[in-house]
């Protein structure tokens, strides 16, 4: 979702921001949480900041806190993102959602960009963290929809997303509308399937494969 369906970094950047102040932490420059769009925040907390796991769990209690009132809403819908929709219904496709965001959130996106109509199925983390990692995800999406992963393409902007399609043996397509840095992006245009820098990249290749 983030990143390939949304740009969600205002509301993530400020509810992060609130969060990592309430354990000491100011951020000077917003661009120090670019990473943090896409993974699991849990793990980008660990990576970025070395926190503990009760920190952790403060910043992430004080995220949700104004993010699931305010910055759900801070969001932005990709140019193009409802025409690709349109045209993966129009060709019969089944379209599923699967996302390390909170499932509940990324339901509540999709309510509020009218668009949760174009999918078959959402899947995402849990929020008592039982279910965070993109494979887990992608496997409990496949075993509940009982989906063969060889016929099913995961489309992503992160290197969690198609790592994620790899382990579980789906085709990928990197979307490089995202957050991956130059050095993230080359190593995901050699790991993915198939690239696309665009929407309009993106429904071309679904014309075709």
């Amino acid at each position: 979702m983030d990143g390939t369906l949304t740009d969600p970094w205002e509301g993530i950047t400020k509810s992060l921001q609130y969060g990592l102040g309430k354990v000491g932490i100011t951020i000077g420059d917003e661009k120090e949480l670019i990473s943090f769009i896409g993974p699991p925040l849990q793990d980008s907390l660990r990576d970025n900041y070395n926190l503990g796991e009760d920190d952790i769990k403060t910043v992430m209690f004080y995220f949700r806190e104004r993010y699931s009132v305010k910055g759900i809403y801070e969001n932005i819908l990709f140019d193009g993102t409802e025409e690709m929709l349109k045209m993966l219904m129009g060709q019969g496709r089944g379209i599923y959602l699967a996302t390390s965001k909170p499932e509940q959130y990324a339901r509540e996106i999709l309510r509020h960009f009218d668009i949760e109509k174009y999918f078959n199925g959402v899947y995402g983390a849990t929020m008592d963290e039982s279910l965070v990692e993109k494979v887990d995800i992608l496997n409990s999406a496949l075993t509940k929809e009982n989906i063969n992963s060889a016929n099913a393409i995961m489309v992503g902007d992160r290197i969690h997303d198609i790592s994620g399609a790899e382990k579980v043996g789906m085709n990928s397509i990197f979307l490089a509308l995202g957050y991956a840095n130059e050095q993230e992006a080359e190593v995901l245009g050699k790991m993915a399937t198939y690239t696309a820098s665009n929407m309009q990249e993106l429904c071309n290749l679904f014309l075709n494969i």
